[in-house]
């Protein structure tokens, strides 16, 4: 319903129907790395403030009152309160916890309690916005670079528990750049960026990239190789056999009743990472300046930020048909941020 952004150091939310828009921090401060809550009635962020980054929220008060670009009443409240920085912060899926950077390192959790979920002696800042982590569906994982194999300047990517116990599986294991990894398919897969097969540098600096996908199971894996008629035959199969399962559910109150339930709730998800590096598919068809990437909800689309000459384009990479266009041209690097139902891609540049 709405997208939330900073202009000049301050929060703006605005309609995505309408040019409404509504200022959420005046501050002589400096404020950025926004995040909504999965109930779209709280934003957190961080600010500069006495010198010191720290995460805020803002939220909004009256009940009867859904929409920041339309609220008239909101309450700012300081989240942290330490005295190192701490800033980039990202709800989890189901809304209970903040995960953020303490000290420009460390990934740390903020419920009722703040817990170190990997040590800094595993990330290296060379510059603000270059660490990346990301929560999974069922917010119980954390995806995020790491120093692994390759150094502080060819990281890793790694599979954390949130728990804070500190258990931890280095993904890539591939001594070359691999970032920007997310989870696809609902957390039975990854995309992520890695320079292993583009132009490089071996005496300096510099790159090509390309998008890569990592699956987590291995039905996903299969799903994924069909080809277009395949995956159509099998689709309208599960249709059938799902408008089956709802007559039976029909006739038995109790159940139907449950199945609302459980609709609602997330499964936890499960991993076999033992023989995840045979189940690695390059997705981009050509190494490139890469910039930003998502994939579309039935992993059938990718699309991503590339440069081959000049300036970055907006690209669309259908995997079924094996086709590749260019949608904008022009747009310059950036972020590509889909929507909860994944119907539309906001892009940040």
């Amino acid at each position: 319903k709405e997208v939330a952004f900073i202009m000049r150091g301050d929060v703006y939310v605005t309609s995505i129907d309408y040019k409404t828009t509504k200022q959420i921090t005046n501050t002589p401060d400096q404020e950025r790395n926004i995040s909504f809550a999965p109930d779209g009635r709280t934003l957190v962020y961080s600010s500069e403030r006495d010198g010191l980054w720290q995460l805020y929220t803002s939220t909004i008060v009256r009940k009867e009152e859904k929409q920041f670009t339309y609220a008239t009443e909101l309450k700012e409240e300081r989240l942290t309160n330490s005295k190192v920085a701490s800033f980039q912060p990202q709800f989890s899926p189901d809304g209970k916890e903040v995960a953020f950077l303490e000290n420009r390192t460390a990934i740390n959790l903020k419920s009722k309690a703040v817990r170190t979920v990997m040590d800094a002696k595993y990330q290296y800042s060379y510059a603000d916005g270059d660490q990346w982590f990301q929560w999974s569906p069922d917010s119980q994982w954390i995806l995020s670079d790491f120093i692994g194999i390759g150094g502080w300047n060819n990281k890793d990517v790694v599979l954390l528990k949130a728990d804070g116990k500190g258990e931890m599986v280095n993904l890539t294991e591939s001594g070359y750049s691999d970032s920007n990894a997310k989870w696809v398919l609902g957390g039975k897969a990854m995309i992520w960026n890695s320079d292993r097969a583009g132009y490089r540098s071996h005496g300096s600096w510099g790159s090509e990239d390309d998008t890569y996908i990592m699956f987590f199971d291995v039905d996903a894996y299969n799903r994924f190789l069909m080809s277009k008629e395949d995956i159509a035959l099998l689709e309208e199969a599960e249709k059938a056999e799902k408008k089956e399962d709802t007559k039976d559910s029909k006739k038995k109150t109790n159940q139907n009743e449950n199945a609302k339930k459980d609709s609602t709730e997330v499964n936890p998800l499960t991993f076999d990472l033992e023989n995840r590096f045979d189940r690695i598919v390059r997705l981009t068809v050509n190494s490139s300046r890469l910039g930003d990437a998502v994939m579309s909800p039935k992993g059938d689309i990718l699309y991503y930020l590339a440069a081959f000459e000049g300036d970055y384009d907006l690209w669309e990479h259908k995997l079924k048909e094996n086709t590749t266009k260019i949608l904008l041209k022009g747009v310059g690097g950036g972020s590509l941020i889909p929507d909860k139902e994944g119907k539309n891609i906001f892009m940040c540049t």
